[in-house]
């Protein structure tokens, strides 16, 4: 089942934003329509409803859901509830959902927790079995929980220029002090993460210590508009310009961008290619004005961030690399803009299995393979390459032949766990030249 029906749907919508409307005709409808089909609770509409239902802590329609069809809702849908449940503070439900219903995703409990300082919550995410004490210790000390950083590191966690940084972006001295005294050293790191969210104080702070990148802090504040620390980073030396235009343009941010302009900056197909992926309609103009010609940029780019308008534009300017753009497509999930990359001419389907190889987007390639992709040989050695065992089986359940090149292949790049699974695939004849390869010791 593909949908629920308007009635339905709509009953969970109200109840997801907060209106309760009490409508028993819709109610004893959805109770027929769940008795009737048991799936009803696992197609895609359902699974985003029951998400934002949990997110937003409705635990009397979940405990209703519960009753009826419980089996009907899969493991990792449950484990979606709990996060959402979790990230939007509905502990006493994240409990429910743990203990009655049985999510299992308890890092995401530990770690909405520990953002809030909530160490009885903590504790018992760590007791359910979550493990995750590093983004613990990230959490708590961008939230400024100084007791909860502190019960991370006795827990184990050990990423303390991760807490650096995250302190530095929540401007919070003394966790900041305190993680430099456990051992952190990235003070770059600290300055482009403080320079990101304007604090001005830990600026100073992360320069005294010793950070001295401030081009790669200026690329930060520029993304996120930050313009008094693009200022304060340009009177301390910075001088990238060209990344400061382009990264003001990914977030559109037009007086950062005429700054970077006026300091300069020349990238102008770069520009173009990030307003693009932004979906920045004026920024793009503006690039396009300077003479920015690079299309086929602009239409990769704005494929992979799903950005519809853009593509079309590009392709109006005369873009015409339609197996990338239906390769990025892919990458970022965009069916509407794979499909528009295929009706505009996109036919590599050799090129998209590539691809889809180096990338290990394993749906990718079946895909490509779906649509006629069939050199598989150059797709193996192309796993080879990349050390991507999954997409190196594949291509040999598919039916490549060049075992023995890929074999030698892989004993050359020095990857032996790949080389031995290739091996298995060797036939009896050619056992003798290539066993020797992937012996070991055991």
């Amino acid at each position: 089942m593909d949908e629920l029906p308007d009635d339905m749907l709509r009953l969970i919508l109200w109840e997801a934003r907060g209106y309760q409307p009490v409508l028993r005709g819709v109610c004893r409808r959805w109770r027929e329509l769940v008795s009737a089909q048991p799936r009803i609770f696992g197609c895609p509409v359902a699974v985003l409803r029951l998400r934002e239902l949990a997110s937003n802590g409705h635990a009397n329609l979940l405990a209703w859901v519960r009753s009826q069809r419980t089996e009907a809702v899969s493991s990792k849908t449950r484990d979606w509830m709990l996060s959402g449940a979790a990230h939007n503070g509905h502990m006493v439900l994240a409990v429910e959902l743990v203990e009655v219903w049985g999510a299992t995703t308890f890092n995401a409990v530990l770690i909405a927790a520990a953002s809030r300082g909530d160490i009885k919550m903590v504790s018992r995410a760590r007791a359910w079995g979550a493990t995750d004490f590093n983004t613990m210790l990230a959490c708590a000390a961008h939230g400024g929980h100084a007791d909860m950083v502190t019960l991370a590191r006795a827990w184990g966690a050990t990423d303390f220029d991760r807490m650096l940084a995250q302190a530095a972006r929540g401007g919070h001295v003394e966790i900041a002090t305190l993680a430099r005294s456990w051992g952190a050293t990235r003070f770059n790191r600290m300055l482009a993460s403080a320079a990101m969210a304007d604090r001005g104080d830990m600026m100073d702070l992360a320069r005294v210590w010793g950070a001295t990148d401030f081009d790669l802090a200026l690329d930060y504040a520029a993304c996120e508009g930050r313009f008094e620390s693009v200022n304060v980073l340009l009177s301390w030396g910075a001088t990238d310009y060209n990344s400061m235009l382009v990264a003001a343009a990914r977030g559109g941010h037009r007086a950062i961008v005429n700054r970077a302009l006026a300091l300069g900056a020349t990238h102008y197909n770069r520009m173009l290619a990030a307003a693009a992926a932004g979906g920045n309609h004026d920024l793009v103009e503006l690039a396009l004005g300077l003479g920015a010609t690079d299309y086929d940029s602009m239409l990769t780019r704005a494929a992979v961030r799903g950005q519809v308008e853009m593509v079309q534009w590009a392709v109006r300017l005369g873009a015409t690399d339609f197996e990338q753009m239906l390769f990025n497509a892919m990458r970022g999930g965009h069916q509407k803009i794979a499909q528009l990359a295929i009706e505009l001419g996109a036919r590599d389907q050799n090129l998209l299995l590539v691809r889809a190889t180096s990338a290990g987007m394993i749906k990718a390639a079946h895909y490509a393979r779906n649509c006629g992709a069939t050199d598989f040989n150059r797709m193996l050695i192309r796993a080879v390459a990349k050390n991507r065992l999954d997409m190196a089986e594949l291509a040999l359940t598919w039916g490549a032949t060049n075992h023995r090149a890929a074999a030698r292949y892989a004993s050359r790049k020095g990857f032996p766990k790949l080389g031995q699974a290739i091996f298995r695939w060797v036939s009896d004849a050619e056992y003798v030249g290539v066993a020797d390869m992937f012996r070991t010791d055991d």
